[in-house]
This record gives C-alpha cells, structure tokens and sequence, in this order.
C-alpha cells in the first residue's frame, strides 16, 4: 500500500471499531442459542470436510456455457409467464417442458472442461461455499417473512390452485405491480412447491457469485477472485433475500448481466436483460439511467444498435406497466398516485415514514453500524466490507481496471439516485454486487487488507442472524415435529389458520383485520392495510361495532383472522376489534390469532357496569363511539397499549358500580382538550396538553357515594396555543 492508503486504511480501520463500540455490536441478540450452536456444528463440519478435499486437490468437470445465458434465459421464461398469467393455463407440467427447453438452450454445446484448482485455490473456493451453504440451509426452511407471505409466496399459491393470476388492483394494490421475480418463482412452485420457489432464489445467487467470480478473473487470480466473491456472499444482506422468498437475487442478476452485456458489446442482450429488470422492479430506472451513457459510448453514434437496444428494452419492460396503465389508469400503480390519479387508490403518493430519503455524508457509516435505520433489521448487517474498503478503492482509482472503474461509477450512482425515493439497503443490493468488483480488487494485493478481509468476513458471519428474525434459528430441523410446530406457531401462525379456512369454507372471501400474510388463501382476500385501499379506508371510518359488520357483509366476508383477545399483537381498529367480540364466533385460535365466522348481527349487546377494578383500553367494557386507533408501540402505557382520537365529537364511555373513577392517559405535546361528563353531567374540561410526555397520568372523579354511573369522555377538538394536536387518549380506566 501507498503512505495515504495505509493511513486511510488506519482511520477506517479505527472508525469501524469506534461504531462497533457506539453501537454496541456485540451486544445485540444476534442468533437464538439453537441458533449459535447450528451455526458453530455447521462449521465445524464444512471446515473439516473443505479441509480433506483442499488436501485432495480433485480434478472437477464442469459444462462449458455462456453465463450470460442464463439470465437471459430467466428474463424470456419471465416475460413469457407474466404474458401468460393472465390465462388459466398454467400448469405445472407446461413450464417443467418450457424449463426443459430453456436448459438444453443453455447446454447445448454439451462441451465439458476439467477444472484442475491448486490448493489455495480450493482453500478460496471453500471460503465461499460456506456461506453459500449457511444461505441454502436458510432458504430451506417455510416461507416466515412478512413481505414474502404477504406478496412473494401469495402469487404462486394462488396461481397453483387458480391457474392464473387475478390482477385485481382494487382487492389488493400490489396486483399489478412489476412482478417478474415472482413470476419466476412461480413456476418453481408449480413443478416443486414451496421448497422449490426458495431453492431457486438460491440458484439465483449462485448465478450471481459466478457472474462475479467470471468479472473478477478478467484481472485477478482464481483464488483473489474466490476471495472476493466469498466476501460478496458473507454479506448479512444476502443472507436476507436468500433465505426468503425476496426478489432481490433475480433482480440484481438482470441488472448486473445487463451492464456486463453492455461491456461486451451485446446491446440487444442488454436491452433485454434491464427490461426484464423493469419487469422485476421500477427501480430499475435508476440502472437503466446510469447505462445509458455507457451504452452511447459503446455504440459510439450507431443508431441502429441503439435501435436494437431501445426495442428490445421496451418490448420486454413495458409489459407490467402498460397492464397497469390498462386496468387502473397508472402505469406505476399504486405508487405515484398523485400524478397518475386512479379511483382505485388514494390520490397521492405512498411514503415509507419508516426510513430516511437522499444520501448524506454519514450514509456509508451509518448504513453500516446503524443498519436498523435502514432495512427491518438488527445494527451492523449492512456488511463491514463496505466502509472500510470502498474508500480505499476510490482513493485507488488510478490502478483499477476499467471493470473495477466501471462498476464502482455504477454501483455508487445507483445508491445516489435509488436513495432520493427512501434509503432502504434491499434496494442498494445490485449496488453491492458492482461495488464487489473494485473492493476485491483492492483487498488482494495486500496481505494487509486480504487479512483484514478475513476478519470481516467472520465478522460478516456471525451478524448473518441479525439481518431478520426469521433466521435466528440458522434452519428449521425439519426432522423434529416439535421444532416444526414451533417454527409455525410462533413465525407462521396464520398460515395454519389459512390452511383450516380453504378446508371448511373453500372460495369464501376472509378479511384480515391485522397483517398481511395472506399466502394460501385460494378466494379473494382483504387486509386491513394499503394493500386493501378502500377495505382499509372504510375501516378506519368505522364509529361503531356494526358499521364494521355492514362493512364485512358490503365485501361478501363471511370469515376474518386477527389477533387473538390474549394476543400482543393489536389491531389499528378499535372498531373492528370490538366487532370480533361481539359479533363473531370463534372457529379456531393458534399462535395467538383467531380464525372467525362473522354473525349475522351484533344483537344486543349491553354491557354490564364494570365492578371495582382496572380496566385496560382495550377492554370490552369501554364504548368507543368514531374512529378511534390503537397503538402498541409505546411500552411506557399501560399493558404496553393505548386508543387515541383527534376527531371532534367522537367519544368514548363506560358504565360502573363505585364511588371514584380515575381516568388514565398520556400527556404530550401533541394532545388537545376533552370534555370530561358523569351521568350525562358536564364535569368540566382537562387539558392533556404537556410540553414533555407524561405516561399515564391520572385524574380522578370522586362521586362521594358508591352507585351505577356512566363515566364518559368526548374529544372537543379543541387544544391551547402550545400543543401541535388535539389528541384524547385513554390508556386505562380505574373504578373504585
């Protein structure tokens, strides 16, 4: 290394373990102690094992193919799905011969070359399997993310047992979004089912490595080329969108096999391969905008390859949008709104409060120790590689190569402009793909920095837990039915509810009043989220228990799954939750969620005055008249809960026998005025208002002689000057 490479080397070295400090890394539960122990096993076998054949040296054989076929072959198979899902034609033993076909494509050649590796060569070869093992291992286990049961899974099931895909962007707003990833997934699970879905997400990453490793050699050594894409696959990230059903794999094999085409001079393969990105992601743009340049300069004023190249991207691109276009009005639904109006959603644009827009100077250590402010993760899953080589790489730009040159431009632009929508590291994954090259490039011709790279790789290692708690576990031991039944109580407790639901009412429509993980559901499904627009809508504006059952009967619901009365989980609907009371009946409980027919009527339903007590805002005690929500989100409430309302007139009221009632509620900044009535008698106003939260706060009502009262509470949506809301809230009740 060069003086100012070693120094800088130094100073991120030293800023990296300043944030694993910050942060406190190491103090985070990272994998559950089941976990920890697989984790620990596996390797201890993988190594011994790698270590007999890096001592054996054997000769392998492998096919010779073209590697950019078989991306291309996945952007056809694709393409050809989402043209066909429209029609109730797919069946499994249609894409097992379209598969066929695509493979003896790809093998024709049926040409084999003898692969003859030294044994540092094995040795980085074997660095990299075992991660690409740990990933296989985690995508072996039942679908358990919240995205993947609530989209990714839901496309192949139904079009399983449907043939076809409904497109119904007013039952659910994802519908005819970009789905080429899922596309691709379902016709691994029309030939193998589920497990066969995950295990192509696999392949896709192992396309990926080998993409990697084929742009790697074209200036490292097999072993330094091994030892950069081991440190591509060590990612936390990685580990995510492989051990579930996520789109990222494939997404980023279009995106990465399309700039390499552009680099070899393939414009009509390139085209191809970013329009089927298109077809997987709109954020493809972003890619697709940073080629452009380079696909100018390749072409150097042909008109013609850009001809060639335009066609071939829009034909193939244009598919999900111009479907969209037709049957909602927005070619981007449901994003975007506020441009491009459709009656089928709300008029503006969906915003992710959740996580930060744009890029700062901060982002690369931030992203890195802090990851949980960017994905639903634990803090340091981003991979350590990147703050501490990717300066180094920059700063080394005048002894890259042209790939490492080009890739490092690419990746980082694409961060730059894919972080204006949100900062979300999913959406940064292709970017860590290009950014691979030139970090590999670095690391390897030091021992320094490929010692350093060592460490992080087992660094990277033993956070691959925290990128979801899903995979804490490592694997489901599929050999043990009370590991089983535990993985789906507590991870997948709805899909067993699901299951009993298509058995006793198969192609009744059911409505989910808390999540979205609908996977399995065979009739039309709603949801109590942006996914169900207008469901959701009416929802909210709920006053009373049967506004919500007359909301049920106007969708043809006859069934709903919700948390369960003993469940942590609450539902955003005061309403609904009050409607699950008392005007349904129980049909099945597991894993804290309930499975309900819905009664014809709530009848009558008067509640009995509540004894001395205490009275959570939850309890069926309290009549909530509007649309009040509930919040679970604060830990310093009572029983970690509380319903709020800002709505002018909406109320809320309980009957009781005692002398004293004391309502509990939370001052803040945001809170406004409420009048405050005992047996229909004005007791005066409180102000919540306060300039720093006060958790529940307390005002007693002292009535002097025990009796039957009605304590009773109405939102004025009134507030003093100082407070930025008109919140009421109640957070408990105490009779005395």
């Amino acid at each position: 290394m060069r003086a100012s490479e070693r120094a800088l080397f130094a100073a991120l070295s030293a800023l990296l373990l300043y944030g694993f400090w910050q942060a406190g890394l190491f103090q985070q539960t990272i994998w559950t102690v089941a976990g920890l122990r697989r984790l620990a096993g596996v390797s201890a076998i993988y190594f011994a094992a790698a270590s007999l054949v890096v001592w054996l040296r054997p000769r392998v054989r492998r096919p010779i193919i073209d590697w950019l076929e078989i991306p291309l072959a996945a952007a056809i198979l694709a393409t050809a799905f989402g043209l066909l899902a429209h029609f109730r034609i797919n069946y499994w033993w249609l894409w097992a011969l379209f598969v066929v076909i695509a493979g003896s494509v790809i093998l024709r050649s049926r040409r084999y070359g003898t692969v003859d590796m030294t044994r540092r060569e094995w040795a980085a070869f074997a660095l990299t399997g075992f991660p690409l093992l740990l990933n296989l291992l985690a995508a072996m286990s039942p679908e358990s993310s919240g995205d993947g049961l609530a989209m990714h899974l839901v496309i192949p099931e139904w079009i399983a047992f449907h043939h076809a895909w409904s497109f119904d962007a007013e039952r659910l707003a994802w519908a005819v979004m970009p789905m080429n990833g899922d596309w691709m997934a379902s016709i691994a699970f029309l030939i193998g089912g589920e497990l066969a879905a995950k295990f192509l997400n696999w392949i896709w990453l192992a396309t990926l490595c080998g993409g990697l490793f084929r742009v790697l050699r074209w200036t490292l050594s097999r072993d330094q080329a091994w030892i950069g894409v081991a440190l591509f696959a060590s990612t936390p990230v990685v580990f995510l969108v492989t051990g579930s059903l996520f789109v990222e794999n494939l997404w980023a094999l279009f995106l990465f096999a399309g700039v390499l085409a552009l680099w070899d001079g393939r414009v009509v393969a390139s085209g191809i391969l970013l329009g089927a990105a298109m077809g997987t992601k709109f954020g493809s743009l972003a890619m697709v905008l940073v080629a452009i340049p380079l696909l100018l300069w390749k072409v150097q004023g042909d008109r013609k390859a850009v001809a060639k190249w335009l066609t071939a991207f829009v034909v193939v691109g244009c598919i999900p949008y111009l479907t969209a276009y037709v049957l909602t009005g927005n070619p981007v639904f449901p994003f975007f709104n506020g441009t491009f109006h459709s009656a089928l959603y709300d008029a503006k644009d969906i915003v992710d409060p959740r996580f930060p827009r744009g890029v700062t100077w901060r982002l690369l250590y931030d992203a890195t120790v802090y990851s949980s402010r960017y994905l639903e993760s634990q803090n340091g899953v981003a991979g350590f590689q990147w703050l501490l080589f990717l300066p180094l790489a920059a700063l080394s730009w005048t002894r890259l190569g042209q790939a490492a040159r080009l890739c490092l431009v690419v990746g980082i632009a694409f961060v730059v402009l894919e972080f204006q929508a949100f900062a979300y590291l999913r959406y940064a994954f292709p970017a860590m793909l290009l950014l691979s090259v030139p970090i590999a490039s670095v690391v390897t011709r030091d021992r320094w920095l490929a010692g350093a790279a060592v460490i992080l790789f087992a660094g990277n290692i033993y956070f691959l837990g925290g990128s979801g708690f899903q995979h804490r576990d490592l694997f489901l031991n599929w050999f043990d039915p009370v590991e089983r039944e535990h993985f789906t109580e507590f991870y997948t407790p709805q899909r067993r509810l699901i299951a009993e639901l298509n058995r006793i009412a198969p192609g009744q429509p059911v409505a989910f009043l808390a999540g979205n993980q609908i996977a399995g559901v065979q009739a039309p499904v709603y949801t109590a989220s942006w996914h169900s627009w207008k469901f959701e809508k009416a929802l909210q504006n709920a006053a009373a228990p049967e506004d919500v059952l007359k909301l049920i009967e106007r969708f043809g619901i006859r069934y709903v799954i919700a948390p369960a009365e003993s469940s942590a989980v609450q539902m955003a609907s005061v309403q609904a939750r009050n409607m699950l009371q008392m005007c349904s009946k129980p049909v099945m409980d597991y894993g804290g969620f309930r499975l309900a027919k819905v009664s014809e009527s709530c009848g009558e339903h008067s509640r009995p005055a509540a004894p001395p007590g205490t009275y959570d805002d939850k309890d069926i005690r309290i009549l909530y008249r509007g649309a009040w929500s509930r919040d679970s989100q604060f830990p310093e409430t009572f029983n970690h809960t509380v319903t709020y309302s800002a709505v002018a007139d909406e109320s809320f009221k309980m009957a009781f026998e005692g002398s004293k009632i004391t309502w509990v509620f939370t001052r803040a900044p945001n809170r406004g005025i409420a009048q405050v009535s005992i047996d229909g008698v004005n007791r005066g106003v409180i102000d919540l208002y306060a300039a720093n939260p006060e958790w529940q706060a307390p005002q007693t009502f002292d009535l002097g002689v025990p009796g039957s009262h009605v304590f009773e509470v109405r939102v004025t949506g009134l507030s003093n000057r100082a407070a930025v809301g008109f919140y009421v809230d109640v957070d408990a009740l105490i009779v005395e």
